[in-house]
């Protein structure tokens, strides 16, 4: 039987200093069907290019 796929959606604003650590969490989970969306509200600080280098490092 296959798996559910588990969506995590994840909003932030200006989290340069806690996204990468709310990433990886949800990498390190062994559920196999998953997708992680990041939904970046407007940040001007490196949030967007953290989550842009995630994307590209872990394509869909």
């Amino acid at each position: 039987m296959n798996s559910p796929l588990v969506s995590v959606i994840t909003a932030f604003l200006n989290e340069e200093q806690f996204l990468p650590e709310a990433i990886e969490s949800v990498l390190a989970q062994d559920y196999p069907q998953w997708e992680l969306v990041l939904v970046d509200d407007g940040s001007t600080d490196r949030s967007t290019a953290l989550a842009q280098q995630y994307a590209a490092d872990y394509p869909g």
